[in-house]
């Protein structure tokens, strides 16, 4: 893939303590917003248009370091995978104006 960035979302973050109480995860949405900002750091301001197909395939917890891989496969569209290790934990495309 064309771009990759280490993220980690820390235990810290306001949205773990409410996902779940005694066993945490990162929220979908804290995940997704994470997938944009990088995009956003890869191709410069862009603005989303629709988010066609996401695949939470595992969880990822907080403190988990992970990479995020883009790959643009066609005018304003970009394949996404955050990866640990070769584990995919989330798949998804972007869709972009």
């Amino acid at each position: 893939m064309p771009y990759e960035i280490s993220i980690n979302i820390p235990k810290s973050h306001p949205s773990i303590p409410g996902h779940f109480p005694g066993h945490p995860i990162v929220p979908g949405v804290v995940i997704l917003d994470h997938v944009f900002s990088a995009l956003k750091q890869w191709r410069g301001e862009i603005e989303l248009a629709s988010l066609p197909s996401v695949k939470f395939l595992h969880p990822i917890f907080p403190d988990m370091t992970f990479t995020i891989a883009f790959e643009n496969t066609e005018n304003n569209r970009y394949r996404f995978l955050c990866l640990n290790g070769e584990q995919t934990l989330v798949s998804g495309e972007f869709r972009t104006v």
